[in-house]
């Protein structure tokens, strides 16, 4: 969001000073005096900040973002309701996907934002948020208490959700429809009757869905449109052709979207949702905190990087390296410097420096070295105080500039170690060198010069100053090197950015939440054509507390040896990491989801009391009952017969897969009710295309050959046994029917507006190998986390 735009918004708040709002829910009213019990010093300083709400029940933890400037007028406030991967006690991972992620984009925010937390694990996602609940009460208690606390326009309080919250996002506008300035709802839906008695008080509204969304059909998002009065200048519904559930990143990556939300503005006309970047699929390390995996697997990836594909990718670099990475402070200097004929100490603090890289190289070397070179142009060091000494204080100066690359870009040459610590990459310096040729820089004298020794005049000083640094120009290219930490962590992280398991995600193939995975190199090895590393893959389930140690699977199949020793990049991923990884979700007895909040008519039958009677106790009230799909047994994923050069054939299979049913006693202890157990084979067809400048697109069809077996059952008549297996094979194949065809994109691997292109997959029994080609990407800005 552009500075003048956020002014603009800013300024119209400046006559309202009421106090401040930022949790929002329907129920209006905050705990009586009596209730609440003394909370922490509330956070003034801008930025995200871990915040506790107390209440009878304890401590909640919750977000909050502040504005910059927050006491200057009254501002608005938005709510964001977080999807079901969020869920949790921690108070942090919130802010880990939507809002948070396009605030790092839109620092300049001018709203407060709060980020509750659904604390119901065990519970229906699509529920976590409705209005009656205890998680979504809690809510507007602490909104409002911010709103107590913090300047806040109260006729600012905006809510946002997605997936489950947006469920919840409708849920609260429907219950309070007053209270909310306008509400953007992202892959959610709600209760089509109520929206249609309410549709004349509602606030503004704008919904936006994916089209391909495999989890919230689009017909939840419609029916909610049409049932609230359709399009009109207070609603509007986006649907985006070829996005999926993540649909936030590009509706909250959008600064019209991000402007709308707390302003007056009215809803756009016209918007082309496509055009905007997408926010990455997580905020940054500062954002997130440090990544806690439960499991780590290693060898489940290897990649062969050659000196050929990083070229190609460090030409990219420029483009890539963040802004803050070229500017920053730097030691002081201390030197003897002779000027006619006398010794004295020059001082010079308060150094600083900027400068402009405009190119980046980056080989291999044999015996685990890695050669990078930069070339910076325009580099100024920034003194703003000196000193000239002798036996006292003869003299001070500044600011004064010392420029230099002016001319033509001076290279720094770098020797560095590789090295995998902590899941990162890291470069360990071995050897730096810059030498800056004497027609390639220049000092500007200092402005202003006070001379505190009458045999000294201001002159003398400038020329002492200036000739003493042009004789230690070693000096000068010491303080040059100290850039280079700075750009070698830039690097660092760049690389950990792309690290990280969207694919394995995106491959994950049960309607239940996949765990968090991303991959983190464990070995590096370099020669004299490229360097190999070795990848273990990290899950954290969401569903889990934080552990201090990660348990440690048995190695898989890609290794360093596998890979050759060529100049191109490409990339092994086993298939027995879905394997790996359902088992322990598995064993924790966590891998479920109710079915009612399956998005297949006929998963959801399980629950209606017709055909729940016909497996449950008679007499068994269906209202105290959880209906859950679980995964009781690891999944496999394996390649069958011959792959072809655009497409191969892959095989899902479970061996226990349930339909239970789970009562909870007063002690909220889980009392068995009734289960039925199948085997599940599913045959998929892969294909895959080359598309310029996105991609490789590869579609999944689902055979409607699937096998459904049954294994056990609780229902005593075989014959009754059998209409339930038959029943869940229907619903699996309504599944499998809506999952078939939807995209999955390998993307280029872009750095700035270079990179690569994934080529030809290759398909064996062990693993899955896809090379990527220079030319991935063409006149493109910086692409990360697409």
């Amino acid at each position: 969001m552009t500075s003048q735009h956020l002014q603009r918004a800013a300024h119209r708040w400046e006559y309202q000073r009421v106090l401040f709002a930022v949790v929002l829910l329907c129920f209006s009213g905050s705990l009586a005096a009596s209730e609440q019990l003394p909370t922490a010093p509330v956070p003034v300083e801008p930025g995200f900040h871990d915040c506790i709400y107390h209440d009878d029940a304890g401590e909640h933890r919750y977000s909050l973002f502040v504005p910059r400037n927050p006491n200057r007028e009254p501002r608005p406030v938005v709510l964001f309701l977080h999807g079901a991967g969020e869920k949790g006690i921690d108070g942090r991972r919130p802010v880990t996907v939507g809002f948070g992620p396009a605030l790092e984009r839109f620092p300049e925010f001018p709203a407060f934002v709060v980020f509750p937390q659904c604390e119901d694990l065990d519970g229906r996602h699509l529920l976590g948020w409705r209005a009656d609940r205890a998680d979504a009460q809690r809510a507007i208690r602490i909104l409002d208490q911010v709103l107590d606390e913090y300047p806040i326009d109260r006729s600012q309080q905006a809510l946002c959700g997605w997936s489950m919250g947006g469920f919840g996002a409708w849920s609260l506008t429907l219950a309070n429809p007053q209270r909310w300035s306008r509400s953007l709802i992202l892959a959610g839906g709600g209760a089509p009757d109520h929206a249609k008695s309410l549709h004349p008080k509602l606030p503004p509204i704008w919904q936006i869905h994916g089209a391909t969304d495999s989890l919230v059909p689009t017909d939840r998002a419609t029916e909610m449109f049409t049932a609230s009065g359709g399009p009109s200048s207070q609603h509007r519904l986006d649907v985006l052709p070829g996005i999926g559930h993540d649909i936030w990143r590009w509706a909250l990556g959008n600064e019209q979207v991000m402007r709308w939300l707390i302003t007056d503005e009215p809803l756009p006309s016209q918007i082309d949702l496509l055009a905007t970047e997408p926010l990455p699929p997580k905020g940054s390390v500062e954002l997130a905190g440090p990544f806690q995996p439960h499991v780590v697997i290693p060898q489940s990836a290897a990649l062969r990087l050659g000196n050929d594909a990083l070229r190609e990718l460090a030409a990219g670099i420029p483009a890539a390296v963040s802004p803050e990475a070229l500017r920053g402070e730097l030691a002081p200097i201390q030197r003897e410097i002779d000027f006619q004929g006398q010794t004295y100490e020059i001082e010079l603090d308060n150094a600083s420096y900027s400068t402009a890289l405009v190119g980046c190289d980056l080989h291999a070397i044999s015996g685990e070295r890695f050669g990078v070179r930069f070339w910076l142009k325009d580099l100024k060091l920034t003194f703003d105080e000196s000193r000239l000494l002798g036996d006292r204080l003869l003299a001070q100066a500044g600011p004064f500039t010392v420029h230099i690359g002016h001319l033509q870009p001076v290279t720094v040459s770098l020797e560095v170690r590789p090295e995998a610590r902590d899941g990162r990459v890291q470069f360990v310096l071995l050897r730096r060198q810059l030498e800056i040729p004497n027609e390639n820089w220049f000092i500007d004298p200092p402005r202003q010069i006070q001379s505190f020794d009458a045999d000294l005049p201001e002159r003398y000083i400038e020329t002492g100053l200036v000739g003493g640094l042009y004789q230690r120009r070693h000096d000068i290219e010491d303080q040059v090197l100290q850039v280079i930490p700075a750009l070698l962590d830039e690097l660092s992280l760049y690389l950990e950015q792309r690290s990280t398991g969207e694919f394995a995600n995106k491959l994950w193939p049960l309607p239940v939440l996949a765990p968090e995975s991303r991959l983190q190199p464990t070995r590096i090895r370099t020669d004299g054509r490229g360097l190999g590393v070795e990848l273990q893959l990290a899950a954290a389930f969401a569903d889990r507390p934080p552990v201090d140690q990660p348990q440690t699977l048995p190695a898989l199949t890609p290794s360093l040896a596998t890979l050759g020793k060529g100049e191109k990049l490409k990339v092994q991923v086993a298939w027995d990491v879905i394997e790996r990884l359902s088992a322990q979700y598995a064993q924790l007895g966590t891998a479920h989801v109710h079915v009612l909040d399956l998005p297949v008519a006929e998963f959801q039958q399980f629950a209606e009391p017709t055909f729940a009677a016909r497996l449950l106790p008679e007499g068994t009230d269906l209202d105290e009952v959880n209906v859950l799909l679980q995964l009781n047994s690891p999944m496999t994923l394996r390649p069958i017969g011959a792959a072809t050069a655009t497409e191969a054939t892959l095989v899902l299979a479970a061996e226990q897969v349930q339909i239970r049913y789970l009562r909870q006693d007063p002690t909220d202890n889980e009392q068995p009710l009734a289960q039925l157990t199948v085997a599940l084979r599913q045959p998929i067809h892969v294909t895959w295309q080359r598309v310029a400048e996105r991609g490789l697109d590869v579609q999944l069809d689902w055979s409607s050959e699937s096998e459904v077996r049954l294994v056990d059952s609780t229902v005593q008549s075989p014959d009754t046994a059998e209409d339930c297996r038959q029943h869940f094979a229907k619903a699996w194949s309504a599944w499998t029917e809506s999952q078939t065809g939807l995209p999955l994109q390998i993307p280029d691997l872009a750095v700035g507006n270079h990179g690569l292109h994934p080529g030809q997959p290759g398909v064996n029994a062990d693993y899955l190998e896809i090379p990527f080609l220079p030319g991935g990407v063409s006149g493109l800005s910086d692409r990360r986390g697409k």
